[in-house]
């Protein structure tokens, strides 16, 4: 009997007999006998270990070319619908499966789906950056560079000549701490420009400051150790914390930064969070008395701070200030800066100097995350440092955006002056203060109606309690749109 079954199934199906529907108008003939084919073999009519006709004679019946059949044929096989036997033919593979619609693609989901798993069970949450949508700048994105303004012929010249006449090795596989020109023009001009003490040797390219904490976070810290943040706080670095589970203690702002005496009531903290040149949301200095204060309270209890330099190179009035890691004698300082909002916002590179000590440990997780940064946007970058592009673009830059800066200090004293504008003297936004009694969450939801994005300062406060205010991004638009957003709010308003 079964060497009766053997010799049916051997037997080729006869072309004829193939029930193939007609191609429809348009389709072409290849993609129609491929779809054909896996229709009969799917739904039986062509049964698992049966013969299918040769390539000649399906050719001759249906007209088309010997050599489409092949082709057809082959990639059924390199799919596992058929096989192959040498001296044979092509046979259909047993057990496949009868789930046709789903194959073939008739409807875009099975009939019985599985429950989806709770968001808890799959480890979810929330980010507080947009996942999709329209990431166009409008009037008044904050924490948003004008990315028109950038100088994209002159970058795209140095891609292309880098490209042409450079060799292979930006191509490869590189260094996890990233292409050694860059760290050591990084090196160079943070020495030049932000007072940063460091070598080659210290610094590790990541894709920017979100990158750079969550691989400080994850080497330094474990579950419940207490880490101590400003408030208000940065939501990208509040996101990071609090998703590992660390112990948060939020220390309040003034008008001086951090509040030093507040942190004597912390025990052990292991991390230090900071934005001591451009407090973020707040805008304020760090000052120098607080700095050496913060610099020997993290001695005296071995804690790390991470100095996030937030927008440091923004300053309008005199030169940058000094990195806080500049005074560092004792190697706690881990500096992150970026090129995402001083050059374009997908260039994806950014940069750690950590004390010799993490270097290491620091060097291993970047590599276990991604491998290695992009090597040609590196190489590209470090000509940019090198050859003194990026100071001349800073200085233009920093050119522009106090002159919006100073156009929306005027339009809302001209069209909306019941709001009060800080003075901000670094950055890419700044604070609308509202008046008393206003709830600045449904400010921002009303004016989000209107196209008018801004962000309540209530969203950055951990504990401590601001009167309410708007943080508006001045940077990412013209003078007009400016002028033209504020009217909108005082109509709005």
């Amino acid at each position: 009997m079964n060497q009766f079954n053997q010799i049916i199934r051997d037997k080729p199906a006869s072309a004829e007999d193939l029930q193939l529907n007609p191609r429809a108008k348009g389709q072409k003939i290849q993609q129609w006998l491929d779809r054909e084919l896996r229709r009969l073999i799917l739904q039986g009519q062509i049964r698992g270990g049966e013969k299918l006709p040769s390539t000649r004679k399906l050719a001759q019946l249906w007209s088309i070319a010997r050599g489409t059949v092949i082709t057809v044929y082959e990639q059924l096989v390199a799919e596992g619908y058929l096989e192959s036997r040498q001296g044979s033919g092509f046979y259909v593979v047993t057990g496949l499966t009868e789930d046709i619609d789903y194959v073939l693609g008739e409807n875009s989901t099975r009939e019985s789906q599985p429950e989806r798993p709770d968001r808890n069970e799959i480890n979810y949450k929330e980010s507080p950056f947009p996942v999709q949508g329209d990431f166009t700048p409008k009037a008044f994105s904050p924490f948003q560079p004008d990315c028109d303004l950038f100088p994209r012929v002159l970058w795209g010249r140095i891609m292309s000549s880098l490209c042409r006449q450079a060799d292979a090795s930006i191509f490869r596989f590189g260094e996890a701490a990233g292409y050694r020109p860059l760290r050591e023009a990084i090196s160079q001009y943070l020495a030049r420009s932000r007072g940063v003490k460091c070598s080659a040797e210290q610094v590790i390219i990541t894709s920017g400051t979100q990158q750079s904490l969550q691989m400080i976070s994850q080497i330094l810290l474990r579950e419940g150790d207490n880490v101590i943040v400003e408030d208000p706080l940065y939501r990208g670095a509040r996101t990071i914390f609090s998703q590992a589970e660390f112990t948060l203690n939020p220390v309040p702002v003034d008008k001086d930064g951090l509040t030093i005496e507040k942190l004597h009531k912390i025990k052990t903290p292991k991390l230090i969070f900071t934005t001591p040149t451009n407090q973020c949301p707040l805008g304020v200095v760090l000052s120098l008395e607080r700095r050496f204060q913060l610099l020997d309270y993290a001695q005296k209890n071995q804690a790390y701070i991470f100095e996030d330099d937030y927008d440091g190179e923004f300053r309008y009035t005199g030169q940058p200030l000094p990195a806080l890691q500049g005074l560092d004698k004792n190697n706690r300082v881990i500096y992150a800066g970026t090129f995402n909002k001083t050059m374009y916002a997908s260039l994806r590179l950014g940069y750690l100097v950590l004390p010799p000590e993490l270097f290491n440990a620091a060097l291993h997780y970047r590599a276990t995350m991604d491998r290695f940064p992009p090597g040609l946007e590196q190489a590209a970058m470090s000509t940019f440092l090198q050859e003194g592009h990026y100071n001349r673009h800073l200085r233009r830059m920093r050119k522009v955006y106090a002159g919006r800066l100073k156009a929306l200090q005027e339009a809302v004293a001209s069209y909306l002056p019941e709001l009060q504008i800080g003075t901000r003297a670094t950055g890419l936004e700044t604070l609308a203060w509202l008046p008393q009694g206003s709830d600045d969450r449904k400010v921002c939801e009303k004016l989000a109606e209107q196209g008018i994005r801004v962000q309540a300062l209530k969203n950055f406060c951990l504990q401590q309690k601001l009167p309410p205010a708007l943080v508006m991004g001045f940077a990412a638009i013209t003078e007009k749109q400016i002028r033209q957003g504020i009217k909108t709010i005082a109509r709005c308003l």
